[in-house]
């Protein structure tokens, strides 16, 4: 097998695999966003601060409706029956929130490039083709999308159809995300989310024939019942499908945060080191069937955009995982979703209404949000260049930064020493760099010595009920 690791390797990997670390899609990570402003006040810090940043913008809209629970999921969302009686005026709320936060956001928005739009949930196409127009109509009134702008689209299986999935492309779609998990029927009871392969290869033939460019597929390895062979054959499944990419992510289980996932008993999970051969397995089905292994948890094929960002060193992560857009500003529309515009984080309310509220009154609704330091900024590079390529360039960092290396990050070197001395890390005068295949499944652990919001001994401590386990 190309991917794999002797026995000191996997008993190194075992100690770190259980700690709780971030998995830093912003940094800091968002539950040390301790601050909270008016729309007003973030608005004027971003127009005096951040106006002059790269033109291409990208935005998220968040659909938080779902028809059934799944319980391995970790988004916000509410479990609403579509044909109840209260949905229609849930809906026509939210899409009036979502003009209206068009309108408030809009100055934000002049002189850019809408180069990339991502409908994420709960479930985007829980939304009727009518409900849909209407939110396509208030995008192209309110923003400048690019003609090859790239359109993205979170898709439920059992709740798609061929002559919706043509709806979609007419109206501009040209990536779409199947949330597939596991194709093995035992795990998908487990997880209340029953669907069949050949739902998802019909999806996948009609993709094909109205001519989508990229089909994601999203698994998770760590839900219950998963054996090696059932996942020899959900993988074997995927690989006669072909995606254009995949992401393969580690269940964050955190029960004390969401209460459904105590639905999963400890003995049904994958005990002990399965976790991480269920994870080696892929990798080597993956890379043996033509994909680049990409970051942490993606691959994708070698002529898929995010392969050709990796190559030309354009690969950058954020909150939706490996993107394509190494200086792409993110604009969040919806309840919970969060932006990341120039220096400045922030998140909208959880709940609708209070995210509605908000929006009725921007000089009083507060949003949750940090504003980035020039530390933090320092730090948010180093950590990006380790979860995108492994390694970090010490002359690449003077130059961006007005700092001395070895003197700025003297606590992170001494953290690294017992990285160092377990062969997760190498280190010379001019770069830091993860060491071989062990360094890449523990980059989450590497970033950790980086991050200066975590405690002291994040080796020994992690964050305990506040962030998932590293493997």
């Amino acid at each position: 097998m190309k991917y794999h690791l002797d026995k000191n390797q996997r008993e190194t990997y075992s100690r770190y695999a259980g700690l709780a670390l971030p998995r830093h899609t912003s940094y800091p990570a968002a539950n040390f966003w301790n601050e909270s402003h008016t729309w007003e006040t973030i608005k004027s810090r971003i127009i005096q601060v951040d106006s002059a940043k790269p033109e291409d913008v990208s935005l998220y809209f968040h659909i938080p409706y779902c028809q059934q629970l799944c319980f391995y999921c970790a988004c916000l969302k509410e479990v609403r029956p579509r044909n109840d009686p209260k949905t229609e005026d849930k809906i026509n709320e939210l899409l009036r929130g979502f003009e209206k936060e068009l309108k408030i956001k809009a100055p934000l928005l002049e002189g850019k490039r809408v180069s990339h739009i991502h409908f994420g949930g709960g479930t985007p196409t829980y939304l009727t083709d009518a409900e849909w127009l209407k939110l396509w109509g208030m995008i192209q009134r309110y923003t400048d999308v690019a003609i090859d702008a790239e359109i993205a689209i979170e898709m439920d299986p059992r709740t798609m159809t061929s002559s919706r999935l043509g709806f979609f492309r007419h109206m501009g779609v040209n990536r779409i995300s199947l949330g597939v998990q596991d194709f093995n029927r035992k795990v998908q009871h487990a997880i209340n989310r029953v669907q069949t392969y050949e739902q998802v290869a019909e999806l996948v033939q009609t993709a094909r024939s109205l001519g989508i460019p990229s089909i994601n597929f999203d698994l998770i390895y760590g839900l219950p019942f998963q054996t090696l062979e059932s996942m020899t054959q959900t993988l074997d499944q995927v690989i006669d499908l072909s995606p254009n990419r995949v992401a393969f992510y580690r269940l964050a289980v955190l029960p004390d945060m969401f209460k459904w996932q105590k639905t999963f008993v400890k003995k049904d999970l994958p005990q002990g080191l399965l976790p991480l051969d269920l994870n080696l397995l892929a990798l080597n089905t993956f890379t043996d069937s033509g994909y680049n292994f990409i970051g942490l948890d993606h691959f994708a094929k070698a002529d898929d955009d995010l392969a050709i960002a990796y190559r030309n060193g354009a690969l950058h992560r954020n909150f939706q995982g490996m993107t394509s857009g190494r200086d792409q500003q993110i604009l969040g529309f919806g309840p919970s979703s969060i932006s990341a515009f120039g220096s400045t984080y922030f998140q909208n309310p959880h709940k609708q209404k209070d995210w509605l509220m908000g929006l009725d009154h921007p000089k009083q609704g507060y949003y949750r949000c940090h504003l980035k330091s020039d530390d933090d900024r320092i730090r948010q590079e180093a950590i990006q260049q380790i979860y995108t390529y492994g390694r970090i360039d010490i002359q690449d960092l003077e130059d961006q930064f007005p700092i001395e290396w070895e003197s700025y990050f003297s606590p992170s070197l001494h953290k690294l020493e017992t990285l160092i001395d377990d062969g997760i890390v190498h280190s010379t005068d001019y770069v830091i760099r993860e060491n071989g295949l062990l360094g890449r499944l523990l980059r989450r652990v590497i970033a950790a010595a980086f991050d200066s919001y975590l405690p002291e001994r994040p080796f020994q401590q992690g964050l305990p009920g506040q962030a998932s386990q590293v493997g």
